[in-house]
Protein backbone atom coordinates (compact mmCIF):
# COMPACT_ATOMS: atom_id res chain seq x y z
CA UNK A 1 0.00 0.00 0.00
CA UNK A 2 1.65 3.15 -0.86
CA UNK A 3 1.17 6.41 0.77
CA UNK A 4 -0.75 9.28 -0.38
CA UNK A 5 1.27 12.65 -0.34
CA UNK A 6 1.66 14.73 2.67
CA UNK A 7 -1.08 17.13 3.50
CA UNK A 8 -0.23 20.44 4.42
CA UNK A 9 0.98 21.65 7.71
CA UNK A 10 -1.36 22.90 10.59
CA UNK A 11 0.77 25.79 11.14
CA UNK A 12 2.91 28.01 8.76
CA UNK A 13 4.96 28.47 12.17
CA UNK A 14 5.67 27.97 15.07
CA UNK A 15 5.47 23.88 15.14
CA UNK A 16 2.57 22.72 12.96
CA UNK A 17 1.46 18.74 12.81
CA UNK A 18 1.11 16.63 9.29
CA UNK A 19 -0.22 13.88 8.21
CA UNK A 20 -0.64 11.63 5.30
CA UNK A 21 -2.26 7.95 4.93
CA UNK A 22 -2.45 5.01 3.03
CA UNK A 23 -5.74 3.34 1.82
CA UNK A 24 -6.51 0.12 1.69
CA UNK A 25 -7.53 -0.89 -2.05
CA UNK A 26 -8.89 -4.49 -1.51
CA UNK A 27 -9.86 -5.99 1.85
CA UNK A 28 -7.99 -9.59 1.86
CA UNK A 29 -10.17 -12.37 0.53
CA UNK A 30 -9.84 -16.18 0.07
CA UNK A 31 -7.39 -16.77 3.05
CA UNK A 32 -5.08 -13.82 2.34
CA UNK A 33 -3.36 -11.90 4.89
CA UNK A 34 -4.96 -8.16 5.61
CA UNK A 35 -2.33 -5.49 5.45
CA UNK A 36 -0.34 -4.69 8.56
CA UNK A 37 1.28 -1.27 9.76
CA UNK A 38 -0.48 2.01 10.15
CA UNK A 39 -2.36 3.46 8.04
CA UNK A 40 -1.82 7.11 8.98
CA UNK A 41 1.36 8.23 10.06
CA UNK A 42 1.54 12.24 11.17
CA UNK A 43 4.81 14.19 12.28
CA UNK A 44 5.40 17.98 13.16
CA UNK A 45 6.54 20.66 10.84
CA UNK A 46 7.13 24.18 10.65
CA UNK A 47 8.81 24.68 13.93
CA UNK A 48 10.56 27.93 12.63
CA UNK A 49 9.51 30.59 14.89
CA UNK A 50 6.38 32.99 13.49
CA UNK A 51 7.42 36.40 12.34
CA UNK A 52 6.26 39.45 14.92
CA UNK A 53 2.83 41.05 12.88
CA UNK A 54 3.19 45.04 12.40
CA UNK A 55 0.45 47.47 12.01
CA UNK A 56 0.52 50.47 10.71
CA UNK A 57 -1.44 53.75 11.52
CA UNK A 58 -0.92 56.98 10.03
CA UNK A 59 -1.49 60.65 11.73
CA UNK A 60 -2.06 63.72 9.86
CA UNK A 61 -1.92 66.77 11.37
CA UNK A 62 -2.33 70.61 10.20
CA UNK A 63 -0.83 73.48 11.16
CA UNK A 64 -1.17 77.14 9.85
CA UNK A 65 1.67 79.53 9.60
CA UNK A 66 1.73 83.51 10.01
CA UNK A 67 1.51 83.75 6.50
CA UNK A 68 -1.87 81.54 6.25
CA UNK A 69 -0.03 78.44 4.42
CA UNK A 70 -1.39 75.34 5.54
CA UNK A 71 1.74 72.65 6.65
CA UNK A 72 0.27 68.84 6.32
CA UNK A 73 2.69 66.61 8.24
CA UNK A 74 2.08 62.69 8.47
CA UNK A 75 3.63 60.59 10.88
CA UNK A 76 3.60 56.35 10.73
CA UNK A 77 3.91 54.89 13.81
CA UNK A 78 4.52 50.52 13.18
CA UNK A 79 2.96 48.49 16.12
CA UNK A 80 4.00 45.17 17.10
CA UNK A 81 1.79 43.46 17.74
CA UNK A 82 -1.59 45.79 17.28
CA UNK A 83 -2.52 47.47 19.98
CA UNK A 84 -6.06 45.56 20.87
CA UNK A 85 -3.81 42.17 20.19
CA UNK A 86 -2.86 39.36 23.30
CA UNK A 87 -0.97 36.74 23.19
CA UNK A 88 -4.38 34.62 23.19
CA UNK A 89 -5.62 36.45 20.60
CA UNK A 90 -2.56 35.24 18.30
CA UNK A 91 -2.42 31.81 19.18
CA UNK A 92 -5.73 31.11 17.25
CA UNK A 93 -4.13 33.13 14.51
CA UNK A 94 -0.78 31.37 14.27
CA UNK A 95 1.20 34.25 15.79
CA UNK A 96 3.83 33.86 18.53
CA UNK A 97 6.10 35.63 20.81
CA UNK A 98 4.53 38.65 20.95
CA UNK A 99 6.16 41.77 22.58
CA UNK A 100 5.04 45.20 22.39
CA UNK A 101 7.19 47.54 20.49
CA UNK A 102 6.73 50.92 18.90
CA UNK A 103 8.71 52.39 16.22
CA UNK A 104 7.93 55.88 14.38
CA UNK A 105 8.51 56.45 10.84
CA UNK A 106 8.34 59.70 9.25
CA UNK A 107 7.14 60.08 5.44
CA UNK A 108 8.39 62.42 2.98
Amino acid sequence: RPWEAWRDCSASCGGGIKERQRRIWREARHGGEPCDGAENEMEKCNPQACPKPTTTTTTTTTTTTTKKKKKKKRRKAATTPPPAATKSDAAGAGLCGLAALAVLVPLL
